[in-house]
């Protein structure tokens, strides 16, 4: 299955979003009433997500996760509220009825999440992840200035592999 590696600015990100099981982009207003091609990358990732799909999160060079993508009413990503996908809408007024319970205007579009099998707090060090020799992962090389990008399902059973065994190494330790 697919994965999708996001970046987050801190901790408490992090933790609004284990909490919600949620995540949204923020994604600005263009300039001209258009999107560039940064909006409309970012709107094509979203299309292509889809339920099993999992999750993970970065935060200043560690990878927490681990997440799946959950459907509700039928669907595991929505927009947050009328007209968010479109370059103006969030001038509309029924911007204020945006279904988070968190962000704003800005956050036009999210996803929905459950942790699988547990959303683990500990995060996995960037280098411990790209020394992998079984895995050349090359989406997540690719990660600089994105808020998130999506990887092929090789790369995502991976980065799943390495956070359950550095977790369980952990979870060994405190015993």
């Amino acid at each position: 299955m697919a994965g999708y590696l996001i970046t987050l600015n801190d901790e408490q990100s992090l933790e609004e979003c284990i909490r919600t099981g949620s995540y949204s982009t923020i994604l600005r207003s263009p300039r001209h009433d258009s999107w560039g091609v940064n909006h409309e990358g970012t709107f094509a990732d979203y299309i292509s997500m889809k339920e099993n799909d999992r999750i993970f999160f970065f935060i200043k060079r560690k990878i927490y996760g681990c997440g799946m993508l959950k459907n509700i009413r039928g669907d595991c990503k929505y927009l947050n509220y009328i007209s968010a996908d479109i370059p103006h809408g969030d001038t509309d007024e029924n911007y204020r009825n945006h279904l988070l319970e968190y962000g704003c205007s800005e956050n036009r579009v999210f996803c929905l999440f459950e942790p699988a099998p547990v959303f683990f707090k500990e995060g996995v060090d960037m280098d411990e992840v790209l020394q992998n020799k079984n895995v050349p992962f090359r989406s997540v090389r690719t990660l600089w200035k994105l808020s998130f990008i999506k990887m092929d399902d090789e790369e995502s059973d991976a980065l799943f592999s390495i956070i359950l065994k550095h977790n369980e190494a952990i979870m060994r330790k405190k015993q």
